[in-house]
């Protein structure tokens, strides 16, 4: 063994040395340094409580995210109720529409009348002939214009026509 005067190269020496008795010297050292209050155990407790947080964190961040799941399930189910509530509501105006056709046929409106109005077919005997004892008579107004002036007044119906 070699002794050194220096104090603290002898102390490296001893932690550095890779013999069997300072191996077991140096775990047993950091045993003890473990259980001390002013050793490790300080900075293993922040780790520990570090851990712990982001552990919770991500728990936390999980159920959101489940919960997130859960609503958008929930509103695909109503979109898929209310689709089938519109579905249903379009058949029942398919059907009250065809009701409504059925109802204004021409045979309903003639048995309507028949039976709530009283009304019946017009038969032969309820036809009546009118004669009219005057005859269709045209009469033309004699016009006092010469010649020239219906003329003129052609020419500009002929000229009228062209240009439209």
């Amino acid at each position: 063994m070699k002794v050194h005067d220096n104090t603290a190269f002898a102390l490296e020496e001893r932690e550095y040395s890779t013999t069997p008795a300072n191996i077991n010297a140096s775990s047993n050292q950091n045993i003890s340094n473990r259980n001390r209050p002013n050793g490790n155990y300080k900075s293993k407790k922040h780790t520990n409580l570090g851990i712990t947080i982001c552990a919770l964190v991500v728990t936390i961040l999980f159920f959101v995210m489940i919960y997130g799941k859960v609503q958008v399930s929930a509103l695909y189910t109503q979109i898929s109720q209310e689709k089938q509530a519109v579905e249903i509501l379009e058949s029942e105006n398919v059907r009250m529409q065809s009701e409504i056709e059925g109802n204004m046929s021409l045979k309903n409106v003639e048995s309507y009348a028949e039976d709530v109005l009283g009304l019946k077919k017009l038969d032969k005997s309820q036809i009546v002939y009118i004669q009219i004892q005057n005859e269709d008579v045209v009469q033309v107004v004699d016009s006092e214009e010469n010649i020239f002036v219906s003329i003129k007044e052609k020419f500009n119906s002929i000229i009228e026509y062209l240009l439209g």
